[in-house]
């Protein structure tokens, strides 16, 4: 029992020191996620302002034509302008969209990690209550066997159900370890086992 108290105990160890690494992969990862947001979002910018730089060249090239007497190679000249002007609007909008649908999937990605997170967090609870409760049940045991016998044994039964007043209550946990069997333990049980032991 001493062996596989130790084995467990030390399995528990093991997954708790992965659960920190694996935290500390989550939050670089999210590190990088918020870098990648401020790249897209910069390359955005970049965008809109080739635009409004190609726009104002446009128009000073316009302002210079007014003074031609050439209105023929001003109207072909403001055709050249609309076609651009619809590009760089499609351009806009297709990397508007690009950036949209990464920022998504980063955020997806993102909450999955936390749904992990909180799913080994609640797993280590769960393991910290087995031992807490594993731990009560050996301290009571040790108890009862340390109890003298010239003690009546109705008074020994008054002082394990003083020792055990915080948890009354029945409570049932599951081992996850090798084994993998349903252990319950009530406060009959555990006053009787530890009179039996």
């Amino acid at each position: 029992m001493t062996q596989w108290w130790n084995s467990a105990y030390n399995d528990v160890i093991i997954q708790l020191l992965q659960s920190i690494v694996d935290c500390l992969k989550h939050r670089i990862q999210n590190t990088k996620i918020r870098g990648k947001k401020c790249e897209l979002n910069e390359e955005s910018e970049n965008l809109k302002g080739l635009f409004e730089r190609e726009l104002t060249t446009y128009y000073n090239k316009k302002q210079c034509m007014k003074m031609n007497e050439n209105k023929g190679y001003e109207e072909r000249l403001q055709e050249l302008l609309e076609e651009k002007e619809k590009e760089y609007v499609a351009e806009i909008k297709r990397v508007q969209v690009e950036c949209t649908s990464k920022t998504m999937s980063l955020e997806l990605q993102l909450e999955e990690m936390l749904k992990t997170i909180e799913q080994k967090d609640k797993f280590i609870t769960k393991q910290i209550m087995v031992i807490r409760a594993y731990k009560e049940k050996l301290e009571l045991n040790r108890f009862a066997r340390n109890w003298p016998s010239m003690h009546p044994k109705h008074t020994l039964q008054q002082s394990l159900k003083k020792y055990m007043a915080h948890d009354i209550a029945c409570f049932t946990f599951q081992v996850q370890q090798a084994g993998k069997r349903c252990v319950v333990i009530s406060h009959k049980t555990a006053i009787e086992c530890a009179l039996s032991a």
